[in-house]
């Protein structure tokens, strides 16, 4: 935190109240602050910049694998609200056609998971408190309205692990 505030940044901490989700605490801060300082909001995966930055990783991937002579088969990708899903699944799409592209992401944050398994959007019920995850970065209660429309046609599965997996 003091390096970033070095840099003149204004670190604003929130801490979830019991029983919330803190991806839900944190969005609602970000959305308040940037109403009300005229900041602009930065989504952090549920915006074209986003995708495509984070698609970069999976043609980074898919070139690698061919100066080797390799295929890759199946890409599992990390999921929280789905912009690194979309950005791979776009780089597969484009550049490696035969890759099945897999949505990870852990158990009781499974939105893409129960998405993937009804064909439509879904948000993740939760109730009391929120499970303790090792995957503390991938808590999206609900894939992004942008991150599923790219998703919903071309991921190839999803599936939900406990930490051990995950592991």
């Amino acid at each position: 935190l003091q390096r970033t505030r070095s840099y003149g940044a204004d670190v604003v901490l929130s801490e979830a109240p019991p029983g919330e989700n803190r991806e839900v605490t944190a969005a609602a801060l970000a959305q308040r602050f940037s109403q009300e300082e005229g900041a602009t909001l930065l989504h952090p995966f549920d915006r074209w910049p986003v995708i495509y930055g984070q698609g970069t990783l999976g043609l980074e991937l898919f070139s690698q694998a061919a100066a080797m002579e390799a295929e890759v088969a199946t890409l599992l990708v990390p999921c929280g609200g789905g912009g690194m899903l979309a950005g791979c699944s776009l780089a597969a799409e484009s550049t490696s056609m035969n890759t099945r592209v897999v949505a990870v992401e852990p158990r009781g944050y499974d939105d893409h998971a129960q998405s993937y398994a009804h064909s439509t959007r879904a948000r993740v019920g939760l109730t009391g408190t929120p499970q303790a995850t090792i995957c503390d970065a991938l808590q999206a209660v609900a894939p992004g309205e942008l991150t599923w429309q790219v998703n919903r046609h071309r991921i190839g599965g999803a599936h939900a692990v406990s930490d051990e997996e995950a592991t």
